[in-house]
């Protein structure tokens, strides 16, 4: 496979990392003499150690340990969200059961939330929060409990 054209500067932190780690693996394999790239190796992999120390410093921040147990919590409130809805979806009451499958499918198509990028993940939780309050979903709400949930995620 080869790449054409690939735009570093729209890579997120950690995949722009990725790239140049990548980059340094194969140009290693290859030996930088035989590339004929002896005269810059040097100042890539100085710049490279410098991206590597701030990626550290800003993964590090003051506030990271409030943002993880923040996300942890969060992810914790929609897990039991997912569970709940998925335990409706089995309810006695035929009616019940409906709606919940309803709520399901809007469910289903976010995707694995929890597993996407901080940014990502308040995004899908906020537009999957608007879609079930919108006209379409809002009357399945109450009858399914899930009023206060969608309150809370």
């Amino acid at each position: 496979m080869k790449i054409n054209h690939l735009e570093t500067t729209h890579l997120r932190n950690d995949a722009h990392f990725q790239y140049h780690a990548d980059f340094i693996a194969l140009a290693n394999g290859a030996g930088a003499e035989n590339l004929k790239i002896s005269a810059l190796w040097t100042a890539h992999a100085v710049l490279f150690a410098a991206l590597d120390a701030a990626l550290k410093r800003i993964s590090m921040s003051a506030i990271t340990a409030k943002i993880q147990e923040a996300d942890r919590q969060r992810d914790e409130l929609y897990s039991g969200f997912k569970k709940f809805v998925a335990a409706l979806c089995e309810h006695c009451d035929p009616a019940m059961r409906d709606a919940a499958l309803k709520v399901q499918v809007v469910i289903h198509t976010y995707g694995k939330v929890t597993s996407k990028s901080l940014s990502e993940e308040t995004s899908a939780i906020y537009n999957l929060a608007q879609e079930l309050k919108s006209d379409k979903y809002i009357d399945l709400l109450e009858p399914l409990g899930l009023t206060q949930w969608l309150r809370n995620i």
